[in-house]
Parts: structure tokens; C-alpha cells; sequence
């Protein structure tokens, strides 16, 4: 997941810098908290779900750093647990999610494993564990999507049902 740190310098942006775990940006957040100029600057931390802290998180009543790094980390934890689904890409329809009971997704990676292991065992090694991860970005423009629907003969498509999808 890409997380982003972002510095401010007298309202405009200074830095910005790309970070693959959310622990390493807190990181750097915190650090920059630690001797940055109250009055001028400030920054954050943000996730594929929005912002997770700024400096306000780091400085006490009086604006004075404080190490909340540890606090900070456990509410990212807590707000980015990953879901786990099963799936195989050698299906002759293509990638498929596939479960040996119902739910199809895994919230714990113990669970997750101990299916696979016993999916594994019984249908092959060709099952993989992904993670999947919610869209909440527009993908395509409402004339690509008419055009497919059109195409493949969708009649009384509800545009409004998918419109946060739509540029």
C-alpha cells in the first residue's frame, strides 16, 4: 500500500515523499514533528484511505513534541487490517476466488493460511493468497462504461448504483 508524507512550509507544500508501509511514514512524521517550526510548518501522513495523523498528533497543549509514535502506529494498524481471499489464475474463466465454505474473504491470516493449506492439499498448489483491497478511486469515464454495456447487451444499467467509480 502507498502511503504519502507530505511538509508544509508557510502554507505551500515543501516535500513530498512516497513510502510503501505506513510505519515508516509515522516514522518520519514523528521525526519531523520533533524539530519543526510550529508557526510555519506542519505536515502528514496519509493512507489508500485518507489521512491517518499530522502534527497536531505529535504536540502536546502547549505545542511541544510529544512521542505518540507507538499510539499513532496502533491506529494504523487497527484501520488498515487487510482482508485475505483465496483465488487461482489457471481457471479456464480466468482469476477466481474460490472458498471451501462460505465467507470468500479472511480477516485473519492465521484462518486464511490454515485454508489454504487444506484447499491446497485437496485441489493443488496452484492457490495463492492475495490481498484485496477496496476501490475508493474513479476507474473509467461513464461513455466507457456505456459503450460496454451497449456492446454486451446490459439493458437498464443503474449508473447512479456505481457513480463513485465513474470520472
Amino acid at each position: 500500500m502507498p502511503y504519502i508524507f507530505i511538509t508544509v512550509s508557510g502554507g505551500i507544500i515543501d516535500q513530498v515523499t512516497f513510502y510503501a508501509d505506513g510505519l515508516s511514514a509515522v516514522h518520519a512524521l514523528s521525526k519531523y514533528s520533533e524539530k519543526m517550526n510550529v508557526e510555519r510548518n506542519d505536515a502528514a501522513v496519509y493512507g489508500p484511505n485518507g489521512m491517518i495523523a499530522n502534527t497536531k498528533d505529535f504536540l502536546d497543549e502547549e505545542e511541544r513534541y510529544v512521542d505518540n509514535t507507538l499510539t499513532v502506529a496502533e491506529r494504523l494498524e487497527s484501520t488498515n487490517k487487510p482482508l485475505y481471499v483465496i483465488g487461482t489464475q489457471k481457471h479456464n474463466r480466468g482469476y477466481m476466488i474460490v472458498s471451501p465454505d462460505a465467507p470468500s474473504g479472511y480477516a485473519e491470516p492465521a484462518v486464511a493460511l490454515s485454508h489454504l493449506g487444506q484447499m491446497r492439499k485437496n485441489y493443488g498448489g496452484h492457490l495463492q493468497l492475495y490481498q484485496a483491497e477496496p476501490v475508493n478511486y474513479p476507474l473509467i469515464g461513464r461513455d466507457a462504461l456505456e459503450t460496454y454495456n451497449n456492446d454486451y447487451y446490459v439493458e437498464d444499467f443503474e449508473y447512479f448504483m456505481v457513480e463513485e467509480y465513474l470520472k
